[in-house]
């Protein structure tokens, strides 16, 4: 089982690992997206950061809630 502190490294490494796969790309490779009907990095990394809230408060109702 994994300890609950290992869960939460990994949680707050997540930025930092976004920031290192997307370094150095161009605005054009962020916009690009080469498969038709599929978000490009750009638009995964937003959607990503919007999501951040509803992730939070899901954590917090887990942490809090006697069956989540």
């Amino acid at each position: 089982m994994t300890a609950i502190s290992d869960l939460i490294k990994e949680y707050s490494v997540g930025p930092e690992l976004l920031q290192e796969a997307i370094a150095g790309m161009s605005s054009a490779q962020l916009d690009a997206a080469p498969i038709a009907d599929k978000w490009s990095t750009r638009q995964i990394i937003c959607h990503i950061a919007d999501f951040e809230s509803v992730y939070a408060d899901r954590m917090k109702r887990v942490i809090v809630e006697d069956e989540p």
